[in-house]
C-alpha cells in the first residue's frame, strides 16, 4: 500500500495521482498517512504536535497541518501531496 500515494520526483516525469488515490487521500489525515507510510518522516514535538524531518516548519496537530514558512496548510493527505509533494491530479476526459 506504500505505492498508493507514490509521487516519483524523477527528472522529466510529472507525478500524478490516479482517481482511486485521490479518493483515498481525501479521506485520510496527514498524521495517519505519515505514521503508516513514512514513519521516519515524523518528529514528535510535544503533546499531539508533530513536525516533519524534511520540512521542520511543517507542523501537524488536531487533524490539520500547516507549513508555516510557506503559509500553506490543509486537513487531508490530498492537500499535502498536492501542495508539498507537488503531485498533480490526472485529467480524465469523458467518452463522447
Amino acid at each position: 500500500m506504500l505505492a498508493l500515494f507514490s509521487c516519483p520526483q524523477e527528472v522529466n516525469i510529472t507525478p500524478y495521482l490516479s482517481k482511486d488515490q485521490i479518493a483515498t487521500a481525501r479521506e485520510m489525515d496527514l498524521l495517519t498517512y505519515l505514521r503508516r507510510f513514512e514513519p521516519q518522516e515524523l518528529v514528535h514535538i510535544g503533546g499531539d504536535t508533530y513536525a516533519t524531518r524534511t520540512h521542520d516548519s511543517l507542523k501537524i496537530s488536531n487533524g490539520k497541518w500547516c507549513w508555516f514558512s510557506r503559509g500553506i496548510g490543509g486537513y487531508s493527505v490530498l492537500n499535502y501531496l498536492i501542495k508539498v509533494k507537488k503531485c498533480h491530479l490526472r485529467r480524465w476526459s469523458k467518452p463522447l
